[in-house]
């Protein structure tokens, strides 16, 4: 059958509408494998009901909790400090995030406000109302490190809070990542 398909004639090859077609899928699975195995998994974090203020998830700390792995979820169950020690190193490939507060037993999805209007809504297209009464994420921090004595320390943070307290929940997140950064240096005796 296969000597049908692809026949050589003159040193090169001629193929059927059956073997293009056997190539082309046999390229596609072995792309669309590739890109699987490659894939990150996607974030969850979950606030607790009601949750404002600034995040911040610190990596690679002994001390720190290791993330539950939920159908190919990567978990991070935010404390109500908005502070989170992770034992596993920072990733910077992510497949996705999504973020949720817990009411009750359900889950309800946290939007997030992209600046500038990439797939998601945007702080051009909210209301009056949402700019002032709502709530969101917004990834204002991002990710980040600092030293402590020879090692590197990375953090992940963002926001959730209204549009009108991001400067504020801003900077108090910032002062957080600071004491983080202040605690780790004393109790490695470096302060």
């Amino acid at each position: 059958m296969l000597r049908n398909m692809i026949e050589l004639s003159n040193g090169y090859f001629h193929c059927g509408r059956s073997a293009i077609f056997l190539i082309c899928l046999s390229y596609f699975l072995v792309l669309a494998g590739a890109c699987r195995i490659s894939s990150a998994p996607t974030e969850v974090f979950v606030l607790s009901d009601g949750f404002k203020g600034g995040v911040v998830i610190v990596f690679d700390q002994p001390d720190g909790i290791i993330p539950e792995i939920k159908d190919g979820f990567v978990v991070y169950a935010i404390p109500d400090t908005g502070v989170l020690k992770v034992r596993s190193k920072a990733t910077r490939k992510s497949a996705g995030t999504l973020y949720y507060y817990v009411r009750g037993d359900a889950l309800v999805p946290v939007e997030y406000v992209d600046h500038w209007g990439q797939d998601r809504k945007s702080l051009e297209n909210l209301t009056e109302d949402e700019k002032k009464d709502g709530v969101f994420v917004f990834n204002d921090g991002g990710i980040g490190t600092f030293n402590v004595g020879n090692r590197v320390i990375s953090y992940r943070s963002f926001l959730v809070c209204s549009p009108t307290d991001k400067a504020k929940t801003y900077d108090s997140m910032m002062q957080k990542v600071f004491q983080i950064e202040r605690d780790l240096g004393s109790k490695n005796g470096l302060l």
